[in-house]
């Protein structure tokens, strides 16, 4: 993942828990700090039950201590995460923002409202909308191609001696329906995964669209995660998704392209593998 800036002041992001925040203006700092709380009241939930388990088996004189140790080893844990949320806590406590006039003097344009806009746009264009295959899209299916061919050949090319074979002693019967089973497995695969990425063109396409108000962001190993929501129908909708432009956090908006028809049935523009091709664009 490249580095990811501030949506405020072009800062480098830091993270605290999973969630972004600037230490140079202390944008999205009051999340932050929200999340470290609620698990450091979530960890003593997992602490205190692993205690008691030991104290039980040091008090009964079990032999079980491979189970000891574990418990032993958990319990460290904990108090390891505890520790390193209050260091966290009491850097974020401890940060002094820029002030207000400061920020003022930045001559950049608001990345925030640049990708509202952009956002306003892709919720207003007329359908059909004219999409291509992204990046990742065209490496997923890549990916997924060649893994599929290069089992599907190992297992024909054992498959098929053995089917040549079929009714001798030295062919199982067992053996044979197993391979055939995984020479079907994967074209099946295969076509599942086409059918989800034309059910997801569809929906980009010619699908209902609306801005969705993020309302969490968080980051799991490296990748941004966003939880969304938007009413549709009577009704609020709610989903998670990942963000691969590291550029949306909470309180921004995100279009989602839906069936009317099955709300189930929706994709972030930001998850998508098929980006919308703005008017006029190469």
């Amino acid at each position: 993942m490249g580095v990811v800036y501030c949506p405020r002041c072009q800062g480098r992001i830091a993270s605290a828990a999973g969630q972004a925040y600037c230490p140079r203006c202390g944008w999205n700092r009051h999340v932050a700090a929200l999340q470290i709380r609620s698990l450091k009241r979530l960890l003593p939930i997992f602490l205190l039950p692993l205690l008691a388990f030991g104290f039980l088996l040091v008090s009964r004189e079990y032999s079980w201590q491979p189970f000891l140790y574990v418990v032993l080893i958990g319990a460290a844990l904990c108090a390891a995460g505890m520790f390193s949320l209050q260091r966290s806590l009491e850097r974020l406590e401890k940060l002094k923002p820029i002030g207000t006039e400061e920020l003022k003097q930045s001559a950049l344009p608001d990345p925030v409202e640049e990708e509202e806009a952009r956002a306003r746009t892709l919720v207003d264009l007329p359908r059909p909308r004219p999409v291509h295959l992204t990046s990742s899209g065209r490496y997923y299916i890549g990916g997924v191609v060649a893994v599929g061919v290069v089992f599907e050949v190992i297992l024909l090319w054992h498959l098929i001696p053995l089917l040549s074979d079929l009714g001798s002693e030295a062919t199982s019967a067992a053996e044979s329906w197993f391979l055939l089973a995984g020479a079907v497995f994967f074209p099946a695969m295969a076509g599942i995964v086409i059918y989800g990425l034309a059910r997801q063109k569809q929906l980009v396409v010619n699908g209902e669209a609306a801005l969705a108000k993020i309302t969490r962001q968080w980051q799991v190993r490296g990748n941004s995660w966003i939880r969304y929501e938007f009413t549709a129908g009577g009704a609020t909708i709610a989903k998670n998704a990942i963000d691969v432009s590291h550029r949306l956090y909470t309180g921004m908006r995100v279009p989602v392209f839906y069936d009317a028809d099955n709300l189930s049935h929706q994709v972030a523009c930001c998850s998508a593998y098929y980006e919308i091709v703005f008017p006029g664009a190469p």
